[in-house]
């Protein structure tokens, strides 16, 4: 695991981000279709 770590951090960060801009989007394109936020239904914006 120590290996992995020391290895791969920029895939590691990489796949971070990349969940991070995909949920993003999915929340910014539900939000033009349906007027629907994810973010307000896991904050109770």
């Amino acid at each position: 695991m120590l290996m992995f770590q020391r290895t791969m951090p920029k895939m590691a960060l990489f796949s971070v981000l990349f969940i991070a801009v995909l949920f993003i989007a999915i929340d910014f394109w539900l939000f033009i279709s349906n007027n629907v936020s994810l973010v307000s239904w896991f904050f109770d914006v």
